[in-house]
């Protein structure tokens, strides 16, 4: 299911790394939803983006990911 604001203006990436998870509230860490190599579509302002090695890429929460279009 993808929303209806993802459908307006389709912002699309391919995940090229992932971080080790997140801690919650018992410091337990919680892996991540997302993978390498996973296509995403995310929100429209969200991330930051910086240039590594020459190519610009997007740093994002998994939290502004929107939806996994395919595993």
């Amino acid at each position: 299911f993808i929303p209806d604001m993802a459908q307006n203006r389709q912002n699309r990436g391919v995940v090229v790394a992932v971080g080790p998870g997140r801690r919650n509230k018992k410091a337990k860490l919680r892996p991540m939803d997302v993978q390498m190599g996973d296509q995403i579509i995310y929100a429209e302002y969200a991330g930051t983006a910086i240039e590594v090695l020459g190519k610009e890429v997007l740093i994002l929460r998994e939290d502004e990911v929107i939806a996994i279009v395919n595993k």
